[in-house]
């Protein structure tokens, strides 16, 4: 299991490296995620997945980038006064900027922008730690609105 693991990793190194020698001032970035809602919104909706794609250019130690991203959150089954309220699940579309600190390996970064569903101004703060060709990023999205929406993504990607 291992042995294929670090194959699969290896292979990917190698078919990644010449997309990156075509977009040598860009930071091209793709991933999955996987969320977890907090607070009073984990009430509401269940752990979900998503998908990311970011793209930075550096000025020297700092890098402005933007990013994409579609979460879905699955809405949860509650109980009020003895009868079944199921919460629709939800796809939001997120659209965000901003500066961030860029390290050898880290990148720390907060980004604001526009979230579809909620109609929505947010931030996101975020930290990536890349080694080769593969990013692993931590966010926490933060959406203020009657009921903060608010998640903490985990995800795993491919940078260019």
């Amino acid at each position: 299991m291992l042995r294929r693991v670090a194959m699969v990793l290896g292979l990917t190194a190698l078919l990644t490296a010449p997309v990156a020698g075509q977009l040598p001032l860009l930071d091209v970035r793709i991933g999955a995620q996987a969320v977890m809602p907090q607070g009073d919104f984990a009430e509401l909706y269940t752990g979900g997945l998503g998908a990311y794609g970011r793209v930075g250019i550096p000025l020297g130690f700092i890098k402005v980038m933007g990013t994409a991203t579609w979460t879905r959150l699955p809405g949860k089954t509650l109980s009020l006064f003895g009868t079944s309220v199921d919460i629709e699940d939800v796809d939001v579309i997120g659209l965000t900027a901003g500066p961030h600190l860029s390290l050898p390996f880290l990148d720390l970064g907060v980004e604001g922008g526009y979230f579809s569903n909620f109609k929505k101004v947010g931030i996101v703060p975020s930290a990536s730690l890349s080694l080769l060709n593969f990013d692993v990023m931590a966010s926490y999205t933060i959406v203020p609105m009657d009921l903060t929406a608010n998640w903490l993504g985990l995800g795993v990607g491919l940078r260019f």
